[in-house]
């Protein structure tokens, strides 16, 4: 890409982001970021020093060493815009601590995973799935070093449950601590489907109410289709829930009610397979950030099939909640070589986060055995989302 035609795109850029006409023109939203890709305008991983320097001084210009031995390659040219090597950099974790199972309800698998942290009237409190087949749901209070104190089980009796109760995932609701879980329902033939659901609980975290909401696209068009993963949040006392990433889905919830009340196209690339849900949405400074999973099969009919990783996109705070930035690539995967050599996937599965203004702890599943929680900065993240 010449001089000129560099010029030429960022006008065209500035007019989209702030002219209707030519916004129309263009494709993009007024008042939301051009669609383009987040995490690709980060300089690649196999990015060397400079060999020649623009004379204007521009970053995209310079022409730079490839560990790779790609020729004349330049950030804002052939390097960003076509290289198949390209490699984003992944989020560093500045901390990881395993907790402790020995002092989690393990029964009836003898493992506990799928953890969900939330920072609540002071107390760090997590809630964790025990088992697979016939699975409970635990909360427990975590200490100041993430040792986790006395677990209760919590009464998730509901019909829609009477398989299981997984992967829990913390929230509050007009300042009431809520979870949200997969029941898991066998009925006729031992056919198994998935519901999603979730409760109210009272301070002493027994349990006050569970809820079942039914979108009607699942029936009777979809009756035997598995719901789960939707990330529920409270805006201005009331209940939504991320249905879908891409489109961009919202729901309204209200009790059992459901109804789809906005869904945009995401206009962002995604590089991690399957885009699915992962912790509650966390509202930081007028837009709500949501960290998910995504989910690559693995070809060849190679073991292990699946690889889990980790995703980061931001929406809008307000209808119609449109996705403003995501980054392009998963920002961790899950690791083979820890891996049990019975499971069949690598698994790494957020499902909480807290977040004290500079540092993000986000609570992982690992490999269906046990649970993590890593800590990240917070300038680190906004630099995945091109911030």
């Amino acid at each position: 890409m010449d001089d000129a035609s560099i010029w030429l795109a960022a006008q065209l850029k500035t007019l989209g982001a702030t002219d209707p006409r030519y916004a129309k023109l263009l494709g993009n939203h007024v008042g939301s970021p051009v669609a383009q890709s987040a995490v690709r305008s980060l300089p690649c991983i196999h990015e060397e020093g400079i060999h020649t320097f623009c004379p204007r001084g521009d970053e995209n210009l310079h022409v730079r060493g490839c560990a790779l031995d790609h020729p004349n390659v330049t950030r804002g040219g052939k390097c960003f815009n076509g290289c198949a090597d390209y490699t984003s950099p992944t989020l560093t974790a500045t901390a990881v601590r395993r907790l402790d199972s020995s002092r989690l309800i393990t029964y009836p698998a003898g493992y506990a995973f799928n953890g969900s942290i939330i920072d609540y009237k002071g107390k760090t409190l997590l809630a964790y799935r025990a088992g697979w087949a016939g699975s409970n749901c635990h909360i427990c209070e975590l200490g100041a070093d993430d040792t986790p104190g006395p677990s209760t089980t919590l009464a998730l009796v509901h019909p829609l449950a009477n398989f299981g109760r997984e992967d829990p995932r913390l929230f509050i609701f007009r300042d009431q601590l809520h979870i949200s879980f997969i029941g898991v329902h066998g009925h006729g033939g031992g056919n198994i489907i998935t519901h999603q659901l979730y409760a109210r609980l009272r301070d002493d975290w027994t349990v006050e109410e569970v809820f079942a909401p039914s979108i009607s696209a699942r029936s009777p068009s979809r009756p035997n289709t598995w719901e789960k993963n939707w990330g529920f949040f409270d805006l201005n006392g009331v209940l939504h829930a991320v249905y879908s990433i891409k489109p961009h889905v919202v729901l309204r919830i209200d009790g059992e009610r459901v109804s789809v009340i906005t869904e945009t196209p995401t206009e962002f690339t995604w590089h991690g397979g399957y885009l699915r849900g992962g912790a509650p949405p966390v509202l930081i400074d007028g837009e709500y950030w949501h960290w998910f999973h995504g989910a690559h099969d693995i070809p060849g009919g190679n073991w292990p099939t699946r690889q889990y990783n980790l995703g980061l996109c931001t929406f809008e705070a307000k209808s119609p909640f449109r996705v403003t930035r995501m980054a392009e690539h998963p920002l961790a995967m899950a690791d083979h070589s820890t891996r049990p050599t019975d499971q069949y996937c690598s698994v790494l599965f957020p499902a909480g986060t807290m977040f004290d203004g500079k540092r993000w702890r986000v609570s992982f599943g690992i490999h269906d055995r046990w649970l993590e929680i890593r800590d990240y900065a917070h300038t680190e993240a906004r630099q995945m989302l091109g911030l």
